[in-house]
């Protein structure tokens, strides 16, 4: 379809998109292409001049180059594709050929991408299209009890990825509440050990609030050493995760460590330094309580 690169925001590094023009009839062929970045590079040299000249790819008669793509284009993983064991969810795209569309085919099996207007929402999208299914359903007998059913595209994407990262979501907070009763025990039983050092602070002076920002301070420096330690392991098993499992995750390579990964990591830090040394703080007041 001419309009595939609008919709999806991409423009060409050389020459242009497809135009309607390029649009094989039924029973006929495509004339046009339009190369991907590294198939650019690596079978025609990045010639700046190839818009243009005609080239032959594969089993395909002659075709006109009428633009190359900027570097990275991938394939939308398709769902029923990606279950087959040699499929590459992560392969570049090589080139494009316009594809016609017969209108009066009953082929079904078409993945249908769209780009929501500015200021249009995915629910106001999904009235429109319930209706339009309603509508070719009295036309046509054949597509009744149709629906369709409009889902963001990262979503449907990282649909397989979500069922395994949810479970694995509530496994790792559940370690981390475990891991912050332990401290808060271990920090407890260090308070219990230091009732006497608590007892002379008071009685030289020190104030509740003292005391308090002390005990609190070694619990959130404990929680601070944590993090750092868990941002480098989380760093170490990217790393290893985009190693191993390239062919099997999609997009794997584009995974990173960022600032909203480093934010949760530092702020979990601190809310499980003020779970876990919370009672511990408030037992150290009790010496100052006594005196």
């Amino acid at each position: 379809m001419p309009e595939y690169f609008t919709v999806i925001g991409i423009k060409p590094l050389l020459g242009r998109a497809f135009l309607s023009a390029d649009t094989p009839r039924p029973g006929t062929r495509a004339a046009a292409v339009i190369l991907g970045y590294d198939l650019w590079q690596r079978r025609f040299h990045g010639d700046r001049g190839i818009v243009g000249k005609t080239v032959r790819l594969s089993r395909f008669p002659p075709l006109t180059v009428v633009g190359v793509m900027p570097p990275g284009i991938r394939f939308l993983p398709s769902p029923t594709d990606a279950a087959e064991p040699n499929y590459d969810v992560n392969a570049l795209v090589d080139y494009w050929s316009p594809a016609g569309l017969a209108l009066e085919s009953k082929e079904r099996n078409w993945n249908v991408i769209g780009r929501l207007r500015d200021g249009v929402t995915l629910r106001r999208a999904q009235a429109e299209l319930t209706a339009i299914a309603a509508r070719q359903a009295q036309v046509d007998p054949d597509l009744k009890g149709i629906t369709v059913k409009a889902h963001p595209l990262t979503a449907e994407l990282n649909r397989d990825g979500d069922q395994l990262l949810l479970p694995l979501s509530g496994a790792v907070f559940l370690i981390l509440f475990i891991a912050c009763g332990n401290v808060a025990g271990l920090l407890l039983a260090r308070g219990l050990q230091r009732r006497q050092d608590y007892v002379v602070r008071c009685a030289l002076g020190a104030g509740r609030a003292q005391l308090f920002r002390q005990v609190l301070t070694e619990s959130l420096l404990l929680a601070f050493c944590g993090a750092v330690f868990g941002a480098g392991a989380a760093t170490g098993i990217v790393k290893l995760l985009k190693a191993f499992g390239r062919v099997a995750i999609p997009r794997l390579d584009a995974v990173m460590i960022g600032w909203p990964v480093l934010v949760f990591c530092f702020g979990s830090a601190v809310l499980s330094a003020a779970i876990a040394g919370l009672i511990p703080a408030l037992r150290a007041l009790l010496p100052c309580h006594l005196l």
